[in-house]
């Protein structure tokens, strides 16, 4: 069997960031937050296409096991780097679904601000 499963998610957390004290321009930062993701796992098999329903109506997944919408925590930190009127804004993040056994999210990210 070859078996391809991909589990799209799509989440949203709201939280706090915590700046560093620093004497030097670099601001380094902390976070954490709280939200809620969904998850919906699809499962295919390279000859048979896909067979997420016929595992569930096999009894071999439940639905509530690779369908979800949980709670989830995200913590991380970053640095705040001024240049010039802007800022760069490089961080990480690592999130994780509640009651989701192996769910989790993590990303490594940057950004651009203009401060006004």
């Amino acid at each position: 069997w070859d078996f391809n499963v991909k589990a799209p998610s799509f989440f949203g957390t709201a939280g706090l960031k915590m700046r560093v004290p620093t004497e030097g321009s670099i601001r380094p930062y902390v976070l954490g937050g709280l939200g809620f993701g969904s998850i919906d796992v699809n499962i295919s098999e390279i000859d048979l296409g896909d067979v997420t329903e016929t595992l569930i109506a096999d009894g071999y997944l439940f639905r509530e096991d690779i369908e979800a919408t949980k709670m989830m925590w995200e913590v991380g930190g970053g640095v705040e780097v001024p240049v010039a009127a802007m800022h760069l804004d490089l961080g990480y993040r690592f999130g994780k679904f509640l009651g989701v056994e192996d769910a989790n999210v993590s990303r490594a990210y940057g950004g651009v601000g203009v401060r006004f």
